[in-house]
């Protein structure tokens, strides 16, 4: 939607977006319908369980095929659980919604650390961050149903595409499985942060071999391979969306890091250190064996 990041939370703006959304899905259920729709992180510029998001819900998915499956970005807020980034899985009305909330937050951005146990913290960024989001627990991947086959929607949040154990939590055998980061990289601007934050989601791909669907406010919208190649991407920094197939294969391989995670680069990190350490206690033996002057036999 290229929803500039100043504008995104005025409730002035809210229609508008809203309206941009259901303007730009309708175009593309237009052309031939779909599986799965995907909008972008926080895409509603209001909470889920607002009045108007809910009828507004019910228009546009009452308005697309009962078989099209939603993945939305919206914030949410639960009583007595708190308040979430997440993304929400829905067909036909949004009472069907099931949820997944963002696990990995970022802080000074979606939380203030220490609050109210560091004061400074709080005087110079608690009006940036009136409100902390709450982390979510389950990395239970988002079923969908697809021509009577089943599969999974790992879904990542925004930067979470770029922690590799954060993507492989979702990795689950026996079922085809895509990636599905929806991320707001306003943030940005036009700088070169939004194709970073790309090259990033390329590297989930190639490690867990599942290809993803990435929809971004203003930064990569696109779809990617399992062998990280990009095969279809919106031109940035404008309204636009992509309507394209995704191959799934039905048969995905537990990949050495799916299988065994950071165990071989920690492996590799403690055999390096101990070799360092080895190296420095052998030179440190040579120097103290070494002659202390000229023709002077070795100290014992």
């Amino acid at each position: 939607m290229n929803t500039p990041q100043d504008i995104k939370w005025d409730a002035e703006f809210a229609k508008s977006i809203f309206d941009g959304y259901a303007e730009q899905t309708e175009i593309g259920l237009a052309a031939g319908g779909a599986d799965l729709v995907v909008w972008p992180e926080t895409a509603l510029p209001l909470d889920f369980y607002h009045t108007y998001t809910q009828s507004y819900l019910e228009y546009v998915l009452g308005g697309a095929d009962e078989q099209t499956w939603f993945a939305i970005g919206s914030n949410v807020s639960v009583p007595d659980r708190g308040y979430f980034n997440s993304i929400l899985l829905m067909r036909g009305t949004p009472k069907s919604a099931a949820f997944y909330h963002k696990r990995h937050l970022v802080p000074f951005g979606e939380y203030l650390p220490l609050r109210g146990v560091f004061p400074p913290f709080e005087w110079v960024a608690g009006g940036l961050i009136p409100t902390d989001l709450t982390p979510g627990e389950s990395d239970e991947p988002l079923r969908i149903q697809v021509d009577g086959a089943e599969i999974d929607l790992m879904p990542l949040v925004c930067f979470e595409d770029t922690i590799a154990r954060v993507a492989r939590a979702s990795v689950r055998s026996g079922y085809p499985q895509v990636l599905l980061n929806s991320t707001n990289d306003g943030w940005f601007g036009e700088s070169a942060a939004a194709r970073q934050h790309l090259h990033n989601a390329l590297f989930r791909c190639i490690e867990l071999r599942r290809p993803m669907i990435r929809a971004a406010n203003t930064g990569v919208t696109c779809l990617i391979d399992s062998t990280g190649q990009v095969i279809e991407q919106a031109p940035p920094f404008t309204p636009a969306f992509i309507a394209a197939n995704l191959p799934v294969p039905k048969a995905q391989p537990m990949t050495p890091y799916a299988v065994a995670g950071d165990w071989l680069p920690l492996g590799a990190g403690i055999i390096a250190l101990g070799v360092a350490i080895l190296r420095m206690a052998r030179l440190r033996s040579r120097r103290h064996n070494m002659p202390s002057r000229p023709g002077a036999p070795p100290s014992r």
